[in-house]
């Protein structure tokens, strides 16, 4: 193992998910004839000529001295636990990058929207640089083509805007998890035709806006797209008929284990099951099984393609339930029916000595008359 790749891991074992780690240890850097820039002008950064890879590494860092790299392909690009604050246009200079990662920087606040081009070819992984929110990034997505894996976890993003991709984008991997994001926008998603995977866990997610989980049909019909929310704040009310509303050609595998859902709403659940194509995953969600759930039961393809429904109040599965059981309490309902009006005979009054008195007697006699609305019966 040279040099280059023994330092990467040393310095970001502990900060990367395996996966990515695996990924970028193993893959065959594309080397062209370009050479590494001087030393001296990039200089506190490194760069390894066999594997083109470039280092900026430590507290000493407060700004990336490369805009001056010329139209070279280059490895990867590690901006790792400095003080830098911006990543500004034209700052990383011309260079063709294979991956890209940014990653500890915790006064990073900004990535320009020109700062990457059309993105580096394979990866581009920005992790725990817990300043960055998304109004500094959003901008900068949207000029992504080539990239395949985004990766943008551990940060203080809070949404993505509507249509936040390229519709030219090459991107199939997209890992959103471990950020704040509380909504998923209105299509979000749409138009990215090599999409093939979506981590959205571990966040605050409560709303789903309209069509906000729509995706593209790929050039490849037979893939399926990973879609995963789980672990996040959803409830019953975070969906609605238009969810899922452009899906009809689209294999999605959803996955909304570890929520707060107690019910699936027909209207939104039904179209998006009863396709075949898709699957719903639902562990660890406290569902209230009653005649509002009983569509899941009798839609055969549905329930096939539903899994781990666990009622609350009868502890065992949805499935293990006859529809016949799944009852409501009838609610209380106002009568249409004319009401009979009792009349009741007032009582003989009392005869009045004098006048002083006889206010008195009056208001007995009125306190003692049945109220007409206490008598108020129902015809049968």
């Amino acid at each position: 193992m040279n040099y280059f790749y023994k330092t990467v891991l040393k310095k970001i074992y502990f900060n990367i998910p395996v996966f990515v780690l695996l990924m970028v240890l193993s893959i065959n850097f594309v080397l062209t004839h370009s050479k590494c820039p001087e030393h001296d002008l990039i200089n506190p950064c490194v760069c390894y000529s066999d594997t083109k890879g470039v280092i900026c590494s430590g507290k000493e860092i407060k700004n990336i001295p490369l805009d001056i790299v010329g139209n070279v392909s280059l490895g990867i690009l590690w901006i790792n636990d400095t003080l830098i604050h911006e990543i500004a246009d034209h700052s990383l200079g011309n260079a063709s990058w294979n991956q890209i990662i940014i990653t500890n920087n915790q006064n990073l606040e900004t990535i320009g929207e020109n700062a990457l081009k059309s993105g580096p070819n394979e990866t581009l992984l920005v992790s725990n640089n817990r300043k960055l929110k998304i109004n500094s990034v959003h901008k900068m997505l949207k000029h992504l083509e080539l990239t395949e894996t985004i990766q943008m976890d551990g940060n203080r993003i809070n949404s993505l805007p509507s249509n936040a991709f390229n519709p030219k984008s090459k991107v199939k991997h997209l890992y959103f998890h471990n950020n704040e994001m509380q909504r998923v926008r209105t299509d979000t998603f749409f138009g990215l035709q090599e999409l093939t995977y979506i981590r959205l866990d571990n966040n605050k997610i409560h709303l789903i806006a309209d069509n906000g989980l729509n995706f593209s049909p790929g050039s490849n019909l037979s893939n399926i797209i990973h879609v995963l929310i789980n672990d996040n704040n959803l409830t019953t009310s975070s969906f609605n008929s238009t969810t899922f509303e452009k899906n009809e050609n689209v294999s999605v595998e959803l996955h909304l284990e570890n929520n707060n859902i107690n019910q699936l709403k027909e209207e939104a659940f039904e179209p998006f099951l009863s396709n075949g194509k898709n699957t719903l995953y639902l562990a660890n969600n406290d569902f209230d099984c009653d005649c509002h759930m009983k569509w899941l039961l009798t839609n055969t393809v549905a329930k096939d393609n539903t899994y781990s429904v666990a009622c609350n109040e009868q502890k065992k599965s949805l499935f293990k339930l006859d529809p016949n059981d799944l009852k409501c309490e009838p609610s209380s309902t106002v009568s249409t029916t004319k009401p009979t009006i009792v009349t009741v005979p007032k009582a003989p009054s009392t005869p009045t000595v004098n006048t002083n008195t006889s206010s008195t007697t009056n208001a007995t006699s009125t306190n003692n008359t049945p109220n007409n609305n206490n008598t108020t019966t129902h015809k049968p």
